[in-house]
C-alpha cells in the first residue's frame, strides 16, 4: 500500500501546556494536570480494501492524553514532543505502535475508499516497560454504541496482550485506556502495531437449486460482484455445515474449488466442483419436493468473511433397486437356503456402492409368522450380489398357497434414497 504519510500527532503544537513538570518519573505531576488533545482539521482516512491497514497512516477524528502527546512509534516519556523510548513491552521492543497516558482516547472512522469494508481491529497492549511494575490502567474499544473488548485492569507487571475485535456493524471505533480508577500515576499505555483489516465490496450469487448425486461429482456455477477496483488479491471458499452457520468442520458437500483471483471491479463467473459423498443425505418436503438444506457458501479475503450466499444444494438419490430370480425358491420347514440378491444402481457413483440390509417387512401379511429372512453386504459402485439367508418357519395352512411370496423391507448405510425401506419380495415355494 502506498501512503502519503504517517499521523501527524507528534508535529501537532501543545496548548496551555504551561511549565514541564517535576521528578516526572517518579509519578509526582506537581498539581500540573498534563492533558493533552489533538486540534486542527484532519483530511479524511484511507482505509483500503487491500487488507491490513496500519493505523499509522491513517488519522483520528479526535485524540486524547492525560499527558503530554500521543507519541507514534515511542513510549509516551514525559510532556514534551518525541521525549519517549523505543515501544517496550515485557523486554520485547516494537517498531510500530502508539503511546500514550491514561487516561486517554483515540476514535477513528470505518468509512474506508473504494466501498472498502472494515471489519476487525488487531493490536497488542501493556504498559510500557519505562514504568516497571508500576502503573495500572485498562484498554477498551468501544464501536459506535457499546463496548467491545475490555482488557481488565493492567500493571506494568501484566503480560502482554493480544487484542482481536470484529467491527462489523460499526461506522467508528474508539481506542480507550482509563486509568483503572486508582489514578493517572505511571499509566503509560502500549498500543502496538494497531491495524485495521478491510475487505473489498464483493456479492455472489448462486442458482436458487442444484441437485448432485451421492456419490457424485457436480458443478455450481457461481457469480461475483466487485466494487472495489483497487482490490486484486485471492478470495477463498468455504462451505459451513448447515446445522451451523459458522461451523466448517463437516459439511454436507465437499467443495473442490479453492477460490479465486480478482484483479479489479467487475463481473467475474466460475465454476464450483463439488463432490456429493455416498452418506449425503436426500431429504423431502412434505409435497415430495428435493429439501434444500441451508448449506452456505462463505468466500474470505485476507482471512476475513467478505460475503456468504446461501448453496441452493441438495442430494440426489442413486437409484438402487433389489432383484431376485423370478421363479419361486423351494424351501422345507425349518431349512434355511440362501439365495443371491442382484442389486443395481443407477447411474452408479464415483467410489463406492450401497451398503444394505434385507430382512422381513414388518408388514408381513401371514400370521403366525411363515418365514424369517436376512441378509446384508455391500456392492461395487455398479452394483453386483448380496446372500439373503430364508428360512421357513412352519407349514402354510391349508388355506394358503404352497407357492408364495415373501415380503421384505431394505435398509442402505451408505446410501439413503427416497423409496428408503420400500417392500419388495422374494417367490418361494413350500415342498412337504
Amino acid at each position: 500500500m502506498n501512503r502519503s504519510g504517517p499521523l501527524v500527532l507528534l508535529t501537532l503544537a501543545l496548548t496551555a501546556c504551561g511549565a514541564s513538570p517535576d521528578a516526572a518519573e517518579s509519578g509526582n505531576y506537581d498539581a500540573i494536570d498534563g492533558n493533552w488533545t489533538l486540534t486542527g482539521r484532519l483530511s479524511p482516512q484511507s482505509l483500503t480494501p487491500d487488507g491490513a491497514n496500519t493505523l499509522y497512516y491513517e488519522r483520528a477524528l479526535t485524540a486524547t492524553s492525560a499527558w503530554g502527546p500521543i507519541e507514534v512509534d515511542r513510549s509516551n516519556g514525559e510532556r514534551g514532543i518525541g521525549d519517549g523510548k523505543t515501544l517496550t513491552l515485557n523486554g520485547v521492543k516494537h517498531a510500530k505502535g502508539y503511546g500514550v497516558h491514561a487516561p486517554s482516547e483515540l476514535k477513528y472512522s470505518l468509512a474506508g475508499t473504494d466501498n472498502a469494508k472494515c471489519v476487525r481491529f488487531k493490536a497488542e497492549i501493556g504498559l510500557d516497560d519505562e514504568v516497571g511494575d508500576k502503573g495500572s490502567a485498562v484498554f477498551q474499544i468501544w464501536g459506535d454504541t457499546e463496548k467491545l473488548f475490555d482488557s481488565g485492569l493492567m500493571t506494568g507487571a501484566s503480560a502482554t496482550k493480544p487484542v482481536n475485535v470484529d467491527l462489523r456493524g460499526q461506522s467508528t471505533f474508539r481506542m480507550v485506556v482509563t486509568d483503572g480508577g486508582n489514578g493517572k500515576s505511571f499509566d503509560h499505555a502500549d498500543w502496538i502495531n494497531p491495524t485495521i483489516t478491510c475487505v473489498p465490496d464483493i456479492t455472489a450469487t448462486v442458482p436458487e437449486q442444484t441437485g448432485l448425486l451421492q456419490d457424485a461429482h457436480g458443478t455450481l456455477p457461481l457469480t461475483l460482484t466487485n466494487r472495489s477496483a483497487s482490490f486484486k488479491g485471492d478470495l477463498t471458499y468455504r462451505v459451513s455445515a448447515y446445522q451451523d452457520e459458522d461451523a466448517f468442520e463437516n459439511p454436507r458437500f465437499d467443495l473442490e474449488t479453492p477460490g479465486i483471483r480478482l484483479n479489479g471491479a467487475g463481473v467475474t463467473t466460475q465454476t464450483l466442483s463439488i463432490f456429493a459423498p455416498p452418506d449425503i443425505s436426500v431429504e423431502y418436503s412434505n409435497d415430495s419436493n428435493p429439501l434444500t438444506l441451508p448449506d452456505t457458501l462463505v468466500i474470505f479475503a485476507h482471512g476475513e468473511e467478505v460475503t456468504r450466499v446461501p448453496m441452493g444444494v441438495y442430494g440426489l438419490a442413486q437409484d438402487i433397486d433389489i432383484f431376485f430370480s423370478d421363479q419361486p425358491y423351494d424351501i422345507r420347514v425349518g431349512e434355511t437356503i440362501t439365495v443371491q440378491a442382484t442389486v443395481t444402481v443407477s447411474p452408479g457413483g464415483e467410489t463406492t456402492g450401497p451398503s444394505l440390509g434385507i430382512s422381513n417387512d414388518p408388514d408381513a401379511r401371514f400370521e403366525p409368522e411363515l418365514y424369517q429372512v436376512s441378509g446384508d453386504g455391500s456392492v461395487s459402485k455398479k452394483g453386483g450380489t448380496i446372500p439373503v439367508r430364508i428360512t421357513l418357519l412352519r407349514a402354510p395352512d391349508p388355506s394358503e398357497s404352497n407357492e408364495f411370496t415373501a415380503y421384505l423391507s431394505r435398509s442402505i448405510d451408505n446410501f439413503s434414497t427416497s423409496s428408503l425401506g420400500y417392500p419388495f419380495s422374494v417367490r418361494l415355494r413350500y415342498v412337504p
